[in-house]
């Protein structure tokens, strides 16, 4: 009588543990809170948020939407002019195609199409002659030499699994030639794919508060994870602020990383950056620019301001799936989840009510994390060293191959799926990793196919 009583204890606590772990998954699947789209097709990283419902708003919207996938020109007289006179791509779209994802130089094409090369000299000051990004484009190549030519190549790093699986990482070797201002002594750079678009708004409206307590920069709980904020200078009003964009989480708002990407990817002036990207030691350069006026203006930048606010996130898939259940449990029981925080919740802006007081499942914390030499870069930005990196959000990645039309991961998209980028942690992160290592083969399948579900 004993045993039976057990036996159904045990089935009744079983069967409520699988049923919360479906009712929790089943919550995630609104990744975007209401503003989550079910799109399923190649443009499901540009629609509207799903409670953008004003027609106004719609419009206004859509016209951002135009403005990232136009091509800007150098001609006179076009609405969208100003390109250059130095550039790595002349739209949003072409390094951010669809709003997605970019890639590394793939096998067969000639230059980076979706990734620039950061640049310091001496920590934290930009370059001489080149500045803080390397341009590779040029509006008049005969003119106007384009700063340096950057290239890569890939070597193979074999290991194996503690249960003999072997697998091979790619190692990025960078080499620059025909620098045009002559060829630094010393300095570092730090290669950078385009991330995604969508879902910047809501992580936008994530409070200070709500980061600083989540933030442990001295290791206080003692798990081996310290995350901390970068306090990164805020251009307009010339003050320090939690940054929360970009891989180094160097930028505290979406305007700015906007007028940043015009200025340095495009050489498009603007408000907040007036003047040329040119270098004083571009002579040529400086004379092609045009008369420090902004080259993008007022509406049309907010404009895109919008857009970039309100493209929705694509809602989780397969979540009531069997296998997919295992494997989140696996995130949390290896220590995924250390960093790669599911729920969130933005605080209330009456500018963007669609985005205010959402729960959201974006899979970061917005915070820096030591990811160990294996990823380190060496250039610092703010209170980012170099092998400190903002935890990436998750969230859409299982898209990434329908849209941005490859699976390459992490910052410099060495990694080809989820396995390889697991496999490049390091630093706080190798616990985690070495827990990956030393699960079954079965296992690991079973986290990876959780992990391209969301």
């Amino acid at each position: 009588m004993k045993s039976i009583i057990v036996c159904i204890t045990f089935l009744y606590l079983f069967t409520q543990c699988s049923l919360w772990e479906r009712y929790q998954s089943q919550k995630e699947e609104l990744s975007g809170g209401d503003t989550t789209t079910f799109d399923r097709t190649l443009n499901a990283f540009n629609k509207p948020a799903s409670n953008l419902k004003n027609h106004n708003k719609i419009l206004k919207f859509n016209k951002g939407n135009q403005t990232f996938k136009a091509t800007w020109t150098n001609e006179q007289g076009k609405k969208l002019t100003g390109l250059g006179p130095l550039f790595n791509s002349n739209s949003c779209n072409g390094c951010h195609f669809l709003s997605g994802r970019g890639h590394n130089k793939l096998e067969g094409e000639k230059d980076f199409r979706s990734m620039i090369f950061k640049l310091s000299y001496e920590k934290l000051s930009p370059l001489p002659g080149y500045g803080s990004q390397i341009q590779d484009k040029s509006i008049n190549k005969e003119k106007i030499s384009i700063e340096v030519t950057p290239n890569v190549t890939f070597q193979e790093k074999k290991g194996h699994f503690p249960d003999g699986e072997e697998y091979t990482l790619l190692e990025p070797k960078y080499e620059f030639t025909n620098w045009k201002y002559g060829e630094p002594e010393k300095f570092s750079f730090s290669p950078r794919v385009a991330p995604v678009i969508y879902g910047m708004g809501l992580l936008s409206l994530i409070s200070e508060e709500t980061l600083k307590a989540i933030a442990d920069p001295e290791d206080k709980n003692k798990d081996g994870i310290s995350g901390k904020i970068n306090m990164a200078f805020h251009y307009k009003t010339r003050e320090q602020k939690v940054g929360r964009f970009g891989w180094k989480a160097s930028h505290p708002d979406i305007k700015q990383i906007i007028s940043v990407a015009l200025h340095q990817d495009m050489g498009i002036t603007s408000e907040l950056f007036p003047n040329q990207n040119c270098e004083p030691e571009q002579i040529q350069c400086k004379k092609a620019q045009g008369n420090n006026k902004p080259e993008i203006d007022k509406d049309t930048f907010d404009d895109l301001d919008y857009y970039t606010m309100l493209v929705a996130v694509p809602a989780r898939r397969y979540v009531q799936d069997s296998d997919v259940l295992q494997g989140r449990k696996l995130f949390s029981g290896i220590g995924c989840i250390n960093c790669h925080i599911r729920e969130l919740k933005t605080g209330n802006n009456l500018e963007y009510p669609e985005l205010s007081n959402q729960v959201i499942y974006p899979y970061t914390d917005l915070l820096l994390h030591d990811m160990g030499e294996g990823l380190a870069d060496g250039v610092r930005e703010f209170s980012a060293s170099g092998k400190e990196w903002r935890t990436s959000p998750l969230w859409g990645l299982g898209m990434y191959p329908l849209v941005s039309q490859h699976n390459r991961l992490l910052h410099d998209g060495r990694a080809r799926g989820v396995k390889e980028a697991i496999l490049w942690h390091g630093g706080e992160a190798e616990t985690s990793k070495q827990r990956f290592m030393n699960l079954s083969k079965s296992e690991r399948l079973l986290l990876i196919k959780y992990i391209e579900s969301l």
